[in-house]
């Protein structure tokens, strides 16, 4: 979870999502997203949010047909940072 100052509110985070080939196309990501939601709700959580890999373009789509949508924020990483 995060909280969202600007939301007065908490984020979940689904992070390392992965599903093994065999099981795609089965519903897992539905299932799992069903349960997640669920816990939002009684929660009272503003948003859900993940990652995805702009490449992976199968992952993007199941994504969009479960119902998220192109965030208008941007990741930016720094890799390696300098130690002070």
């Amino acid at each position: 979870t995060e909280w969202s100052d600007w939301r007065d509110s908490e984020i979940f985070w689904l992070q390392s999502v992965y599903v093994r080939e065999h099981h795609r196309g089965r519903g897992a990501q539905k299932s799992m997203l069903c349960f997640v939601r669920q816990i939002a709700s009684e929660r009272a959580v503003d948003e859900i949010r993940l990652y995805v890999d702009l490449h992976n373009q199968e992952a993007r789509a199941a994504y969009l047909r479960l119902g998220f949508q192109n965030s208008h924020y941007q990741i930016l990483s720094m890799e390696n940072p300098i130690q002070s």
